[in-house]
């Protein structure tokens, strides 16, 4: 898990595009997913937000190699 505080959005998604990156040049599949803290959401609503992007990408990945 990663914590960005104060981070603008294209910041943060060019720098998870270079770790996403890296580990592909080592043969490894990563799954990330981004979720801004919007005001008055908690760092548990970010985290699940965040969780079910993560997962709803494996999900969409998983389909397109059974496809």
């Amino acid at each position: 898990a990663v914590l960005f505080c104060d981070t603008c959005g294209d910041s943060v998604d060019a720098l998870l595009n270079r770790l996403n990156a890296s580990f592909e040049a080592d043969g490894v599949d990563v799954s990330i997913g981004l979720a801004f803290s919007r005001s008055g959401s908690s760092l548990e609503d970010c985290w699940q937000q965040a969780d079910s992007k993560m997962y709803a990408f494996k999900e969409s990945r998983r389909k397109n190699i059974i496809n």
